[in-house]
């Protein structure tokens, strides 16, 4: 239908004395299934004070609903959303809030936001929005999911940042890619679980004070780079931490980073120096590394932390001798000869701990049935 014609019918509606009876002249507007058809049909409907759910669910098929969407404009998907605010019949408001995520909406009005935020399902993905005021995103706080997807997002203003903080789910905003101090302060507030801020590529050392605070899992795998100092607010940040994008780790941010006592993902690095590996040995809690770093780390453990030692002595009138065994994670060695000596050394290497350690068990089994007495190591 054309601009001209909805023009005409429009006038033909406000003229008549009876305005009920052209509704079907409205649903017209509605079928034919055009953007400025539909907003016109709106604008009467609500001229004519009929805006309530039973006028809605005459006019509006869900399979109508479904093809208004996919005319993909903001206008006609700000509207449908409207009125699912309006609408109490659960299987007509769902056709509407799960199609959002197909229909990817660039904006939101904040009545289409306040529709949203009784949407019940457990996730709501809206990562078409490219813009989010202060008023909308108080709206979509409310969501009682689980899940609140909002990746499109490049920037959040610190108004828009405190409001998202109350949303109760997880809050991903992996497309912003520079964040204010304040901003990063009022996030750092958010109690829903996990915060994804993937797209972040740098960290004022303010921002990384104040994401330090948060709790719970906190992504920031698009960071390339740490200072010494974010690393140190970082460190004290309690629950899951995040940091795939490095690659590189100064002695003083390891250090820093080891009194974490989360998860700490940094699959990312592609070598440590022997002292930031020493390091992270401290580290309580898991610790996810690949490559080169996970065997410095290993290899730090090794020579430090991850061993067992026992030292064994056998004496009678015709010798004196002494035997030591040592089990570095899968590595065994023990170490023999004469009081006195230097003695010899032999080493096996086994497929696992446990493996390792039961062997060593078994040894020690051998010598105290030969006699050999254990005395603190020499």
């Amino acid at each position: 239908m054309s601009k001209k014609l909805s023009l005409k019918i429009a006038q033909k509606l406000t003229a008549n004395a009876d305005p009920k009876r052209e509704l079907l002249k409205i649903k017209k507007l509605i079928t034919a299934n055009n953007a400025d058809s539909f907003v016109l049909a709106v604008e009467l409907v609500r001229t004519l004070e009929l805006d309530n759910e039973t006028t809605w669910l005459a006019l509006l098929a869900k399979s109508r609903v479904v093809q208004l969407g996919k005319l993909g404009d903001d206008r006609v998907i700000n509207l449908l959303l409207e009125i699912a605010g309006q609408v109490k019949d659960g299987k007509w408001r769902e056709v509407v809030f799960d199609k959002i995520s197909d229909w990817c909406p660039t904006s939101l009005s904040e009545a289409a936001a306040q529709a949203l935020a009784q949407h019940e399902k457990r996730v709501l993905n809206l990562n078409g929005l490219t813009s989010l005021s202060e008023a909308t995103a108080q709206a979509l706080a409310q969501h009682k999911g689980d899940y609140l997807w909002l990746d499109g997002l490049t920037s959040l203003s610190d108004a828009a940042a405190q409001a998202l903080a109350q949303h109760k789910g997880r809050l991903y905003l992996r497309g912003l890619t520079s964040l204010s101090d304040a901003a990063a302060q009022a996030l750092a507030q958010h109690k829903g679980g996990q915060l994804g801020l993937e797209g972040l590529t740098s960290l004022s050392e303010a921002a990384a004070q104040a994401l330090g605070k948060h709790k719970g899992v906190l992504d920031l795998n698009g960071l390339t780079s740490l200072s010494d100092a974010a690393a140190q607010a970082l460190g004290q940040h309690e629950g899951d931490l995040h940091l795939d994008g490095l690659t590189s780790l100064s002695d003083a941010a390891a250090q820093a980073l080891a009194q974490h006592e989360g998860f700490l993902g940094l699959p990312g690095l592609t070598s440590l120096s022997e002292a930031a590996a020493q390091a992270l040995t401290q580290h309580k809690g898991d610790l996810w590394l690949n490559g080169k770093a996970e065997e410095a780390v290993e290899a730090s453990k090794t020579g430090s932390v991850a061993k067992t030692e026992r030292y064994f002595e056998f004496k009678d009138n015709q010798s004196a001798k002494f035997w030591g065994i040592r089990v570095q994670v899968c590595k065994v060695t023990v170490h023999f000869g004469k009081i006195g000596g230097s003695g010899q050394t032999r080493s096996k290497s086994f497929k696992d701990e446990i493996t390792a350690q039961a062997h060593a068990e078994r040894l020690v089994k051998e010598k105290t049935r030969k006699g050999y007495n254990e005395t603190p190591g020499a």
